[in-house]
């Protein structure tokens, strides 16, 4: 049986207390669109706050020189492909040599391959979003020139967001991933969201003994801004 505690001896803080700070509410996602291809914008095809879904196109270029010479790559690749078997019924007849026969699948290789290409680069006059959300930002409009990798709009997830804040070492390894965390919102009327804790870094921030923990929100009422502090209570139970 232990002895008892002393009066005067500290009572060690509970493992399992709140950890309270504040954290950054960030989006999911943030993603600057560059135009892999140079050219003049033929076409702005979303507003500024637009909703847009995964593959919506978003801004056109010039593209007419494209589009004939895929249509003439197409042709040509046809017009290979039935002299190649033109070419493999003689051979199989010993009317062609091997040669021949070689030749012919190269040629009908080579241009299901340009056509390909072209097919890429026609595609790339359009820019589109890679995933659902909304347009934040437009930079170019019609009549204007774009450079390749040139930014020409900026999209952003808001359904889900992700909340950064940083704790105390003395932490480190009571904070883990899936702890729960609760999160109060001022605006517009008080309340509480809960989070998941998804990351915790394990490299202390230079600037002070501190580590990174982020956590995951799903957010599909936009309780919550970006670019704002909100007080977290993290659970570690």
């Amino acid at each position: 049986m232990g002895l008892p505690a002393s009066a005067e001896d500290p009572a060690p803080a509970p493992a399992s207390a709140p950890v309270h700070f504040e954290a950054l509410i960030l989006p999911e996602v943030q993603i600057d669109l560059s135009s892999p291809a140079e050219g003049i914008v033929t076409g702005v095809l979303v507003k500024e706050g637009a909703r847009v879904s995964k593959n919506d196109p978003l801004v056109q270029l010039n593209s007419d020189e494209e589009k004939i010479r895929l249509q003439n790559a197409e042709l040509q690749a046809r017009q290979l492909a039935e002299d190649l078997q033109a070419i493999k019924r003689l051979y199989q007849e010993n009317a062609a040599s091997r040669d021949d026969f070689n030749r012919a699948n190269l040629q009908a290789r080579q241009s299901v391959a340009e056509r390909d290409l072209l097919a890429i680069r026609l595609r790339e006059r359009t820019i589109s979003s890679p995933t659902d959300g909304n347009v934040l930002r437009v930079f170019k409009h019609p009549g204007e020139s774009v450079q390749r990798l040139e930014k020409v709009a900026q999209v952003i997830a808001l359904d889900r967001k992700y909340l950064t804040g940083f704790l105390d070492d003395s932490l480190l390894g009571t904070v883990k991933p899936g702890m729960r965390a609760e999160i109060r919102v001022p605006r517009p009327a008080p309340t509480t969201m809960e989070g998941v804790v998804e990351v915790v870094d394990p490299i202390l921030d230079p600037g002070g003994q501190v580590f990174r923990v982020k956590i995951f929100v799903n957010d599909p009422e936009g309780l919550l801004t970006v670019g704002t502090r909100v007080p977290v209570e993290l659970h570690r139970e």
